[in-house]
This record gives structure tokens, sequence and C-alpha cells, in this order.
């Protein structure tokens, strides 16, 4: 391989499954160079993002089987998944969690990468698609906030019509105005489901391909002055053990936050004569009504009057 002499590529496990696996699939081209200044936590970042994605898309899959996308049954849905679905309340806390956690990692490698001048020539197109795969987690986290159906979701949802209406015209598939024969509510369902993890991982596959392409960027403030595949210095370790420790002592964290901090859902409780009724803690029989079709102000159980924003 051309470049620096000494320098080798990133080795997998040799085993037996591995070897088997590698022959009939090739996952040793996947390998890519780690040079000796990217051996460190923060270059890791990435790694640790996609493995928390992946955790994210199963559990995801689990809690889809109980969820009922519609205004009349979502958070009915959700309460089933927290007090009867077989492991929903520690797989919704654990979806919970995770996403706020690979929110934040999938922001300090943005960072990173700034910081450390990586997305500068010839990599320019990697940084317009690694912020391409910040927005798109970012609208999961919106219209996984909108899917609670308690306060919190409603509030999004107001920002979301507000978004629509920002955008004229072409903000009009995130208000209700885009279709009347299915609940806003179902369509953000299926942007959360479908059309985001979709997007998201076709960015996923160019931003590893060209992460591979160029290889790792070269140190701040060196000259990028090597072939691409190549790498600018001869010390590397195997990055991937490095991602694997490191996401697995993350999920651990995420898994014990689990056991004294639920996942969360605020006080909206289902009145089936006025709609729903927003119960505060301290005081159950003042809840506001808030009628699902028009977004109308109502009456608490007591018979006063309230707004619900």
């Amino acid at each position: 391989m051309a470049g620096t002499p000494g320098a080798r590529r990133l080795t997998f496990n040799s085993g037996p499954l591995w070897r088997w696996l590698d022959e009939r699939l090739g996952l040793q081209d996947l390998a890519y160079p780690v040079p000796a200044h990217a051996n460190n936590v923060l270059y890791t970042l990435g790694g640790i993002t996609l493995l928390g994605v992946i955790v994210l898309i199963v559990t995801g899959i689990y809690l889809t089987q109980f969820y009922h996308a519609h205004p009349d049954d979502a958070r009915e849905s959700v309460e089933y998944i927290i007090d009867t679905a077989r492991f929903g309340d520690f797989v919704r806390n654990l979806h919970f969690w995770l996403a706020n956690l690979v929110m934040i990692t999938l922001l300090l490698h943005a960072i990173r990468v700034f910081a450390t001048g990586a997305y500068r020539a010839p990599r320019e197109l990697n940084w317009v698609v690694g912020v391409g795969l910040l927005a798109t987690f970012l609208g999961l986290v919106f219209t996984g906030t909108v899917l609670k159906w308690d306060q919190e979701g409603w509030e999004a949802l107001q920002h979301n019509e507000e978004i629509g209406e920002l955008l004229g015209g072409l903000g009009t598939w995130f208000t209700t105005e885009f279709t009347e024969s299915t609940p806003i509510l179902e369509r953000l369902f299926v942007a959360h489901v479908a059309i985001l993890p979709f997007v998201l991982v076709a960015l996923a596959a160019v931003h590893f391909y060209l992460i591979k392409h160029h290889g790792i960027s070269s140190i701040p403030g060196h000259e990028e002055a090597r072939p691409a595949g190549t790498t600018d210095t001869a010390t590397q370790t195997d990055d991937v053990y490095v991602d694997g420790a490191t996401v697995s002592n993350r999920i651990v964290s995420a898994v014990e936050a689990n056991a004294g901090a639920p996942g969360s859902l605020e006080n909206l409780a289902f009145d089936g004569t006025a709609g729903w009724v927003l119960v505060p803690p301290e005081d159950p029989q003042k809840g506001g009504v808030f009628d699902v079709k028009s977004g109308a102000q109502g009456k608490a159980s007591d018979g006063s009057e309230f707004s619900t924003w």
C-alpha cells in the first residue's frame, strides 16, 4: 500500500467465523487506515453515534408493534407500552434516553470535525452530507416528541404548524391543510418510521463511503499531502474495538438511567365527553380540555374555562 513506510491497514478479528464471512462478503474491504493522532475518543464519536442509531432502530421497530398513530388512540397505546407490553417500559425508556445521548454525540462529532478542520478540501461534500445527517436526526427527535402525544407533543405540533406557515407554500406538508383524509399525527408517524430513517441511512452510506475514500483527515495545522486511502502516520490501532468498548459503556449507562429515570411522558388524560384533558399532578380535577380536531380551548372538569397553551 502506498503511503508512509510502516503504515498498515486496519485489521479485524481473524477468527474462523470472521474468515468465513470475509471470504463471502469481502468485509475486509471496508477497513481503512487510522492514523495515530485519531486514536482517541474524539475521533470515535462518529462510530459511537452509528452504533447508537442501530440500537435506536431496533428499539423503534419493537415500539412500533404497539403504537397506534391516531389522535384518538396514540396516548392509550403509549400507556399500553409502559404498563402492559412485555419489556415495553424498559425499551421505551432506552429508546428515549439513547436518542438524547445520540443527539449529544452527534453534535460533539460535528464540533470535533469543525474544530480540527476536517471539513477542508477534499472533504467539503462530506461535511455537507454530515450536516444533512444532523438535520435528519433533528427531524427524528422532533417527530418522536410529537408521537408521545402529551403536553410536550402538543407544543411540538404547534411548532410544526408554525414552521409550515413560516415557509408558506413550501411548508404545506407540515400543516393540517395538506390533506384532511389523514391526521397530521399519522403523517408525522410515517415520517418518523419510514421517510426520515430512509434519508438517514442513505446519507450515512454516502458519508461512510467518502470517509473510506478520503481516509482520516491530517493533523490540524498540517497540509493534506497524501493520496486517498493512505495515512500520514505509521502507527495505527484497531479503532473498531475502541468504538465498541466506548459505546458499550454508554449503553450500559443508558440502561442504568432507565432504572431511576423513566422516559418523559407528561400528564395528559382522556375524557370521553370532552376530549383530551391536561391534568396537572397537583390538581387532577382542573386539567384543561383540548379538542383534538378543532384545537379549540374548552373547560376543565369543574366547569371553569381555560386556555390550553
